[in-house]
């Protein structure tokens, strides 16, 4: 956002400074993206596949469990190290960090889980049934929620 306040307006213009900053952003966006898919399949994916490989484990258990937490490792590590001090001590207030992780989970929870029951349920005729329904088998339900 700093890129669109500082100098934008006064090396493009008013309207080419909303051109220059999306174009600007975007190519920006599509790097950081490159960057981690690129980061997540040389790292990530190698350690998943051997411990998949290594305790038999299915691969719809490992994208569950062993993904989400090499997804949300670092957010909770992050908090972590914030709910402590400089000098290393845990004595600082934790409900910040703890607050975050808990508001993106339940922000998972709500609107990502709304959004696709919502895609899933696209029907012209409104009186018509669903055009994809979506089927939740009880045993992997009940695994996502333990594991929740």
């Amino acid at each position: 956002m700093d890129m669109y306040f500082c100098f934008m307006e006064h090396k493009f213009g008013s309207t080419g400074k909303k051109i220059a900053f999306w174009f600007i952003g975007t190519f920006i966006m599509f790097i950081g993206m490159y960057l981690l898919s690129s980061t997540a399949d040389i790292y990530l994916s190698p350690c998943l596949e051997y411990l998949v490989e290594r305790f038999s484990i299915p691969e719809s258990l490992a994208g569950v469990t062993l993904l989400a937490f090499g997804n949300g490792a670092p957010d909770v590590f992050g908090s972590i190290a914030a709910a402590g001090d400089a000098d290393g001590n845990n004595t600082a207030d934790a409900n910040k960090p703890v607050s975050i992780l808990v508001g993106g989970t339940f922000f998972i929870c709500t609107v990502v889980i709304a959004l696709t029951t919502y895609a899933g349920n696209q029907n012209p005729d409104p009186n018509g049934p669903p055009i994809r329904q979506i089927k939740v088998t009880k045993k992997m339900f009940l695994r996502d929620i333990a594991f929740f």
